[in-house]
């Protein structure tokens, strides 16, 4: 199948979920973990499955949170999360019990997961003692002849006997293998926390994908701006968000939520509406220059004596004299100069010259301007069209129109 393409639209799906539409956001997290699965990319499904798990919506059809399970214990088991992913197919398993389903598909992965975890057996090398022959060799006595009686001679006392040699030792046991070592990858030990976000129209949620957080290793600071989110793993200080948001948000109304899989960040928006992304881009300084934001001190007010036509303490009348006076100051260059010297025309003419202009620039097809009406009352100048130089009027058919005066 073309799993990249419904990644892809599973993926637009979910971007454009509004409030109350959990369930759809449900399965688009479902079924584009299920996609990432066929294509062996296991991190991004889990955590496409671990969002869809967050807060399951009442409502959905029975067998869809035991089927998300399932998906992240794929993806957990294949990136060797082997405990995690136990926990996820017994939960699939209980879940398929509940709705009358089959589990019995369920017991091969549960017992794969826990033959994973059980280390193997140590072999003990049996040590074999072999029986070393002593070296004395057993000697037959020699029958002796009986000889005749003689003299008996005095002679030196026999020597002692020899005392016998100590047996060999027996042979040492072999040393005992070294075990191997275990090398944990240093991108486990220190790998940077990732996050996904989601929102509506009041709320911007973003969760943390980290299990087992303590309070104490996380530090959320917010202003009305600006959010900033260090974690510190495994004595390693990470700084996961910093910077200025797309919107404004309401700091009190915002919370943390820390769960034993995630940490849920909620912030409230100011104003209620959809954030093009999480983080704003850095505005640009000429931007900046030429939009400047009026300080409330320079903003003209109404006196409380005086009578207002608003709520506001603002002096609007002196506000609109103050932008006339901006914009009469303005100095535009090329077609801007040009129109603004056209719109001061017009704005200061009369009514027969406001009539002339228009009739002649539109008649004309945007070749003629002209004030005086007397002139332009009496041509018509769909008839006399004179084409500008080095150009010719054609019709809509192609054909080249012929002026009058070439008749």
């Amino acid at each position: 199948g073309e799993y990249d393409l419904a990644i892809d639209a599973y993926a637009a799906a979910w971007s454009v979920v509004r409030e109350g539409e959990e369930i759809v956001r449900f399965r688009a997290l479902s079924h584009k973990a299920e996609a990432l699965i066929r294509l062996e990319r296991y991190e991004e499904a889990c955590e496409d499955a671990q969002m869809a798990l967050i807060g399951v919506p009442p409502g959905l059809r029975s067998g869809e949170t035991e089927t998300c399970n399932h998906r992240l214990g794929l993806a957990l088991f294949n990136m060797g999360q082997f405990e995690n992913a136990l926990q996820a197919f017994t939960q699939a398993k209980q879940l398929a019990t509940l709705n009358q389903r089959d589990a019995k598909k369920y017991e091969n992965f549960v017992q794969r997961c826990q033959s994973n975890l059980q280390p193997p057996p140590v072999k003990e090398e049996a040590v074999v003692v072999e029986e070393v022959p002593s070296r004395s060799r057993a000697v037959k006595p020699t029958p002796v002849a009986p000889s005749k009686p003689t003299a008996t001679v005095a002679s030196s006392p026999p020597a002692p006997p020899k005392a016998p040699k100590e047996p060999p030792a027996p042979p040492k046991a072999p040393k005992e293998p070294p075990k191997p070592s275990v090398v944990v990858p240093a991108k486990s030990r220190s790998a940077m926390p990732k996050y996904q976000y989601y929102q509506n129209d009041k709320t911007m949620t973003i969760a943390l994908l980290e299990p087992n957080v303590k309070q104490e290793n996380l530090r959320v600071n917010f202003t009305q701006k600006r959010l900033t989110v260090q974690l510190m793993k495994q004595g390693v200080e990470f700084t996961v968000i910093c910077g200025a948001l797309f919107g404004e948000i309401d700091v009190p109304k915002c919370k943390i939520t820390i769960k034993d899989e995630k940490v849920l960040i909620k912030l409230r928006k100011l104003r209620a509406y959809e954030w093009n992304e999480l983080m704003s881009k850095a505005p640009d300084e000429e931007e900046e220059t030429k939009t400047p934001i009026p300080d409330e001190k320079d903003v003209p007010t109404v006196e409380d004596g005086k009578t207002r036509a608003y709520a506001s303490h603002r002096d609007w009348d002196a506000i609109e004299k103050n932008l006339k006076v901006q914009e009469k100051n303005e100095k535009p260059e090329g077609d801007a100069a040009l129109n603004k010297l056209f719109k001061d025309i017009y704005s200061r003419a009369d009514e027969d010259t406001r009539r002339a202009m228009i009739k002649s620039y539109q008649t004309s097809g945007g070749t003629v301007l002209s004030t005086n009406w007397d002139e332009v009352s009496k041509k018509d100048y769909d008839k006399e069209k004179t084409a500008p130089k080095g150009m010719e009027w054609k019709n809509w058919e192609g054909e080249k129109f012929k002026p009058a005066d070439e008749d």
